[in-house]
């Protein structure tokens, strides 16, 4: 069935923990400016990071080493983070940007557009049936899904040693709570929400982790 009440509270137990979690300071910092480098389509390399934090680059790089789950390149620069340039089944088209973006899961892909501050077009296929839902977003706003009955899958307890693996993975965009009826039975431990409740959630636990919506999306 279509989770709302749970999901709600898992979703804001997410949110109560980000404070404590030992990274949490790291992704403060780093996190923003990632976030930004990556939708112009660029790794972001550790020297450009230093500059941005006025960081000394080892201390960069070491911050670097601890966040996890993360993607590196052979350089040590950030290929991924929620958002992505390594392709996945969640496309993300951004204003004025000649490269694809990727997300990780859905719930980024319904999320992380605003929290660069842009407009955004995200494609990703039903998990079950193969069919592509389109969620469109404006810089701060979910302003249209198709279909409208598509909702989101969360996984409640993921295995905190293999975030992606365990959570992010099992995390997608189906049609239908009916056309997810199926992938459910077989993953009890998992929710599925309208992709409308899952923005409104998803933009209260960034919040509550301490991202500002928008502050991602500004230069230096």
């Amino acid at each position: 069935m279509v989770a709302s009440s749970a999901t709600a509270r898992t979703l804001r137990q997410v949110a109560s923990r980000c404070s404590g979690e030992p990274q949490s300071a790291i992704l403060g910092v780093l996190h923003p400016p990632i976030l930004r480098i990556l939708a112009d389509g660029r790794p972001a390399t550790v020297d450009e990071l230093a500059a941005v934090t006025s960081r000394p680059a080892e201390q960069i790089a070491e911050m670097l080493r601890r966040i996890d789950p993360i993607e590196l390149g052979a350089d040590g620069s950030v290929l991924g983070l929620g958002l992505t340039l390594v392709p996945t089944a969640h496309r993300v088209e951004l204003p004025g940007r000649q490269r694809l973006v990727y997300v990780w899961c859905a719930p980024d892909a319904v999320i992380l557009p605003s929290a660069i501050g842009e407009s955004a077009r995200v494609t990703s296929p039903c998990h079950a049936t193969n069919r592509h839902v389109t969620v469109e977003l404006s810089t701060d706003a979910l302003v249209s899904v198709d279909p409208p009955t598509a909702v989101v899958s969360f996984v409640v307890s993921p295995d905190r040693a293999d975030l992606r693996g365990t959570g992010c993975e099992h995390q997608n965009l189906f049609a239908s709570a009916e056309a997810a009826a199926g992938w459910l039975a077989a993953h009890p431990d998992s929710e599925v929400i309208p992709v409308a409740q899952a923005f409104g959630l998803l933009v209260e636990a960034i919040h509550a982790c301490g991202l500002d919506i928008g502050s991602v999306s500004e230069h230096d």
